[in-house]
């Protein structure tokens, strides 16, 4: 068992007893493991080989091993081109959102409603 290994194995240990019922495992305690996770994935180690050498799950080392959500952004307004198009034949407005959605007939009303809801 290679030094580094050892310690992460003994830390994980120590978390769990201080811990009462269902192990969470602390974020400091996770970081090293997915550092510890991805050397040993580039030296060729599988995540179940990676798993039994600390003593965790295999599904939890591949999570704590991917790169963390970003953090939500404010929501940043977009300039856009408006363009007369053909009309389509339906009454009412026509919308299409930087994401693709298209709203066509409705009112003003109902499109502000269902762009803030999507």
């Amino acid at each position: 068992m290679d030094e580094e290994q050892e310690v992460l194995r003994e830390a994980i240990d120590q978390s769990r007893a201080a811990g009462r019922g269902r192990w969470c495992c602390p974020q400091e305690l996770r970081s090293r493991i997915a550092t510890y996770g991805g050397r040993r994935r580039m030296a060729g180690a599988s995540l179940a080989v990676i798993a039994t050498e600390i003593g965790v799950s295999e599904s939890s080392v591949a999570r704590w091993a991917t790169s963390p959500a970003p953090e939500p952004t404010a929501v940043q307004l977009r300039e856009v081109q408006v363009d007369c198009a053909e009309s389509t034949g339906s009454a009412g407005m026509v919308l299409i959102t930087p994401r693709g959605y298209r709203l066509e007939g409705v009112s003003e009303a109902v499109a502000l409603r269902l762009l803030r809801e999507l």
